[in-house]
């Protein structure tokens, strides 16, 4: 079984408001985890015995870790969001992985049908 792994610190900023911020040290009520997504701790590593936030075994990160050949697994944020489109948006996450192979991408998708309006960045 392969292990992936994704720290995800994930904060977005509209301007000096934050709309979500979800460090995983108390309960994030912001995201909602599908598939195989988990948090768990550096007491208990996902190969990383400490978080980014915090830089301690305490602290709390996400990690990824699939089937052989499951993908597409999503991190959802909990209620719609409608940022300004006349002020800058900023993302920030941490993210490691074992695998060089691995396709991340962040995407932003609107209506009930979840159509996507664009891909903000993918990377492998």
């Amino acid at each position: 079984m392969s292990l992936f792994l994704c720290i995800l610190l994930y904060q977005t900023f509209l301007s000096q408001v934050t709309i979500l911020n979800c460090d995983f040290e108390t309960n994030c009520n912001d995201f909602a985890l599908y598939g195989y997504w988990a948090i768990t701790d550096g007491y208990h590593p996902q190969p990383i015995d400490h978080d980014h936030t915090l830089n301690i075994k305490a602290g709390h990160y996400v990690f990824y870790n699939p089937s052989s050949g499951t993908r597409g697994f999503e991190i959802r944020t909990q209620n719609w969001l409608q940022p300004s489109t006349d002020r800058p948006l900023c993302f920030r996450m941490w993210y490691y992985s074992t695998q060089i192979n691995f396709l991340f991408s962040v995407q932003a998708v609107q209506g009930d049908e979840v159509e996507l309006i664009r891909t903000l960045f993918s990377f492998r």
